[in-house]
């Protein structure tokens, strides 16, 4: 019988808020059994806080899901040693806990290691280990204005932008669970101990945005935000291509796609609206879309701009999420059922076999723990014990057949940890070149060969390398691949390598999706777009390419999942690349179910923020991020602005009241830090205890003691060039090799055969 990629391992979660859960949470969507420990008698906060019915909240409902949760007082001898009854039969523990608490409950990684020599620690926290920052307290949107990713976000005559989720905290989990297979992975090959994995809040997001340091070297200064260009296509000097968001007449928000000046002229040809004010191309075409879809049905507007080359797709919110039959077909949502609350919607397993058996969708109670089932649940195979290997991949081989950022990264992140990874590259030109920018080209090239093919001349040359295969990754849809070059015949293959097909929405399904499938509308459709933006204004895309890079990192946590359980080879691991997009904007589509309503763009005044939180800029005119979760810290900060008063004002004393009076905690904020300097306003918080950090740009972040601390950037040479990459995340420091620049293998390539290759794979090990 068919078992889930992870069914038999056991997790322990001491996760709080999102990043640990959101982690343990993907672990338990691929099967594994997870047991969440919560502060006994009240639970997780995530209980009491955003959108409820009945008592249950839709971010605990989603954090919760597939768990099993107890609550324990791990001050108490009692609760201390159940704790260490459950660690001693785990495999992975998943813990975002605030600097050095573990280690003052007597689980610090000594005592651990003694407790359980195989038990993998995935450890987040606000700023990682060592640096000057390591004890501070962090929280997601600190990580994001530290990342460059707050400043690359909106408009350049605005205020920089908050994503509207907790994007800092769930792409950390979402590498925290990479992290922890591949080190199951390494620990079961070798017969070591389980080690550990440590992750700052910010790591992740220096990846995704990780063109912007080569960006900024090739432009001598910081990129800067420039609205909802799309945010990889001429580079950033460019306007084109460009999305535009607007209304069509019954108020549904698109997104147009306008790929360059001759489609722009060719729509303001066509729709007759003349450039009366003189503006600029970009800015008269932004206004001209505006003006006609408001007096179009969405069909209509889909219809007329295909017709003339534009690309548009749908603005999807959480309701509308939920209702797309695209969306059902998939099981991108779920439609769930609790005793409690009745139906609502859910997103889908990430997981196939976890998709089919619907009866392992629950969301966990709080339960005594004298009634848990303490026994280790039965191992899945894990594999054989290797000698050891310099890199944790170095006998794998990845190809990779790929325009899109999305499987490039997949397939880059396996090249991190030694795998030799070929871009095959059709014809004389690389059609990747005409698709990517320069700089992220560049970043997604790391650690590969790029092989240059002709499918006809060098057919044997092909067959010899696709039979080495182990994994290859695409963004051709499975129902294309039998008229595909390349690809046609591949799972019939001896020896079928795994194939990752990661494609934009639709091109699966085209029965369902009367829509464009351009990969750049893939953040409209996963609801990012609709609570990104200012309350009044249209929606906004982050100007990176946030949706691939995470559905690469999903799909490569199945591919990790399926190698240490022995069973990848022949496994079609299936895409969108807005489902991981989804999958961490978790709380949209059931809060949607529980309040009747979708969620909206709220600024920087976070949506579902538990304390309060925005933006605010100092006197020296720089943007600081404020995060004050929980009350304690709250209740520093509200004293520190002003005084023991506001901690008596019942608008702001409870974390319902300061949900609905957030915009004016917000704005008394942002008077008060401008009477500082930044450097003023971050020693404040140190000396009371208050969650802030500097928004940074590329040059900053380079200068950032903490991020020169940890090694996160790395200068790698090719040739006379040198130039900043993002170092591998997560770092198993043990099997990440040097990270190298793009190679060019075997030039003469027609020479077909198994050893065609081998230089190339020889050199790609230190």
């Amino acid at each position: 019988m068919e078992s889930a990629l992870l069914d038999g391992l056991r997790v322990v979660e001491l996760g709080t808020v999102v990043a640990g859960p959101f982690a343990a949470s993907l672990l338990a969507d691929l099967g594994a059994d997870v047991i969440k420990v919560e502060p006994a008698g009240q639970g997780d906060v995530l209980r009491r806080v955003g959108p409820a019915r009945d008592g249950v909240t839709a971010l605990w409902g989603v954090s919760s899901r597939n768990k099993r949760c107890i609550g324990l007082d791990l001050k108490s001898p009692d609760g201390s040693a159940h704790i260490r009854r459950l660690l001693r039969d785990a495999d992975i523990l998943v813990s975002n806990y605030r600097p050095g608490a573990l280690s003052r409950l007597g689980l610090g990684p000594a005592e651990l290691a003694m407790l359980n020599p195989k038990l993998v620690h995935v450890t987040i926290s606000g700023y990682g280990f060592p640096g000057p920052k390591s004890s501070w307290p962090g929280f997601g949107k600190i990580a994001e204005g530290m990342s460059g990713i707050v400043n690359l976000t909106g408009r350049p005559d605005e205020s920089p932008l908050y994503c509207g989720f907790s994007l800092g905290d769930t792409t950390t989990g979402l590498f925290a669970a990479l992290g922890g297979i591949l080190s199951l992975y390494a620990r079961d090959r070798n017969g070591g101990a389980g080690g550990a994995v440590d992750i700052a809040l910010y790591d992740v997001l220096l990846r995704i945005t990780e063109a912007q340091f080569i960006d900024a070297r090739d432009m001598d200064c910081s990129p800067v935000r420039r609205g909802t260009n799309y945010p990889y296509g001429g580079g950033r000097n460019s306007h084109w291509p460009r999305i535009v968001t607007t209304r069509a007449r019954d108020g549904e928000w698109i997104a147009v796609l306008v790929i360059d000046e001759d489609a722009a002229s060719r729509f303001l040809g066509r729709s007759n609206l003349e450039n009366s004010d003189g503006q600029p191309l970009p800015e008269a075409v932004d206004t001209a879309l505006r003006t006609w879809t408001a007096t179009r049905t969405p069909n209509a507007v889909h219809c007329e701009l295909a017709s003339i080359g534009l690309e548009a797709a749908p603005v999807f919110d959480g309701q509308s999420l939920a209702r797309e039959p695209y969306m059902q077909a998939r099981g991108d949502v779920l439609d769930a059922i609790d005793a409690t609350i009745g139906h609502v919607t859910v997103p889908g397993h990430i997981d196939p076999v976890m998709a089919r058996a619907a009866s392992r969708f629950h969301w966990a109670e709080l339960a005594d723990p004298e009634g848990v089932d303490w026994r280790a649940p039965p191992r899945a195979s894990g594999g054989t014990a290797d000698a050891h290997c310099q890199s944790l991949f170095e006998d794998l081989v990845v190809v990779e057949i790929s325009e899109t950022p999305a499987a490039c990264f997949a397939a880059t992140l396996f090249a991190d940890y030694g795998a030799t990874t070929y871009i095959i590259e059709p014809g004389a030109a690389s059609s990747n070149s005409n698709v990517l920018s320069p700089a992220l080209r560049t970043a997604l090239s790391r650690n590969k060969h790029s092989v240059e093919i002709d499918s006809v001349r060098d057919k044997d040359a092909v067959e010899a390398l696709l039979a080495r295969a182990d994994i290859v990754c695409t963004d051709v849809p499975r129902r294309s691949w039998a008229d595909h070059q390349l690809l046609a015949g591949i799972c019939d293959r001896a020896n079928a390598p795994t194939v990752v097909s990661i494609f934009p929405p639709g091109a699966d399904r085209p029965d369902l999706w009367p829509w464009s499938t351009h990969p750049a509308l893939s953040a409209a459709a996963s609801g990012l777009m609709t609570i990104t933006g200012w309350e009044n204004g249209p929606p906004v895309q982050p100007e990176v390419p946030l949706a691939d890079y995470c559905a690469g990192a999903l799909a490569a946590l199945q591919v990790a999942a399926a190698l240490w359980r022995g069973t990848a080879r022949g496994l079609i691991i299936e895409e969108p690349m807005h489902r991981a997009l989804s999958r961490m904007i978790e709380w949209q589509c059931p809060a949607a179910s529980l309040l009747g309503y979708p969620a909206q763009r709220q600024g920087n005044s976070l949506p579902l923020n538990m304390g309060v939180g925005s933006l605010c800029r100092s006197r020296d005119g720089k943007y600081i991020s404020v995060s004050a979760v929980g009350d304690k810290i709250v209740a520093n900060l509200l004293r520190l602005i002003g005084g023991d008063v506001m901690l008596q004002d019942p608008r702001f004393a409870t974390m319902a009241a300061r949900r609905v009076h957030g915009p004016e905690v917000n704005k008394l904020m942002g008077d008060w830090a401008r009477n500082y300097t930044a450097d003023e306003l971050m020693q404040l918080a140190i000396e009371h205890d208050i969650v802030m950090g500097l928004v940074h740009d590329a040059r900053e972040i380079g200068q950032d003691p903490q991020v020169e601390a940890r090694g996160n950037l790395v200068e790698v040479a090719d040739g006379t060039v040198s130039f900043t990459l993002v170092a591998v995340t997560p770092s198993l420091e043990e099997w990440v090799g040097p990270i190298r620049s793009l190679q060019q293998a075997n030039s003469a390539v027609g020479q077909a055969g198994d050893d065609a290759f081998d230089d190339g794979r020889k050199s790609i090990n230190p």
